[in-house]
């Protein structure tokens, strides 16, 4: 194992790996969770990092099926470790590749569910950190936001779901470029760090070829008015709360 990697419990027998490049915020923990992925069979996630994803969704028995794909090694090494430690290999498959070419890592049209959390800023948004991992991972350096999009519409069945999270800046580019891709806008919730407070997250859930009609859910506030995690964090973190709090 490599230096400065790091084992963590995620709760429910699962263990991940990060280091000081490839680490994991809350952001990813309520992506996977509003993904629903027990209702699919066959998952994938884009952009994947240490596999945050992917293995809080075993922590259940389903989905049985799920790809994480990543074009950075030094990503695919940690959730490969994570593979091996949880004894996923029949479950869990990580791919380094390019999702800008993602037909030529993965059958396309077969997936049930693609969510991603993608870099949040444009090349020119704000100051470009000079480590090129966490560039890469903060800036749209290897992908842009329609690279995601048009990647999950590829990989998606008819009927097929789609999940993102993003800044609310980015909501209109959001919606625009699933309705371009074939990806119907069905679902969005707003993000907040506590209450009166702007949202500073939305994680939304399209459906490829489908009809419109969107659902707007009640917000999710990150803290109470102690400055706590909310109960409803707390409910969605599951037991990897009780970890962070060594019980």
């Amino acid at each position: 194992m490599k230096e400065n990697v790091k084992k963590q419990s995620l709760g429910g027998g699962i263990s991940i790996f990060t280091d000081k490049d490839h680490v994991f915020g809350t952001d990813a923990i309520l992506l996977a969770d509003f993904a629903d992925a027990q209702s699919s069979k066959k998952c994938v996630d884009l952009g994947t990092g240490c596999g945050i994803i992917p293995l809080l969704w075993c922590r259940k028995e389903k989905p049985s099926h799920i790809d994480g794909v990543d074009i950075q090694p030094s990503a695919t090494y940690l959730s490969g470790l994570g593979v091996a430690e949880n004894n996923l290999e029949s479950r869990l498959f990580i791919h380094e590749g390019d999702l800008c070419e993602i037909e030529k890592i993965l059958q396309i049209g077969s997936y049930d569910l693609v969510t991603c959390n993608p870099p949040y800023k444009a090349i020119n948004d704000g100051v470009i950190s000079p480590n090129e991992r966490r560039a890469i991972a903060r800036h749209e350096i290897k992908c842009n936001l329609e690279d995601v999009v048009k990647a999950a519409s590829l990989l998606l069945n008819t009927g097929g779901r789609f999940c993102m999270c993003h800044r609310p800046s980015r909501l209109v580019d959001a919606m625009y470029l699933m309705r371009k891709h074939n990806i119907e806008p069905k679902r969005l919730c707003f993000v907040h760090q506590r209450d009166n407070t702007e949202p500073n997250l939305f994680l939304i859930e399209g459906k490829k070829a489908s009809s419109p009609f969107l659902t707007v859910m009640p917000p999710i506030y990150i803290e109470n008015e102690n400055g706590e995690f909310s109960d409803r964090i707390k409910e969605i973190m599951g037991e990897y709360y009780l970890q962070t709090r060594g019980e």
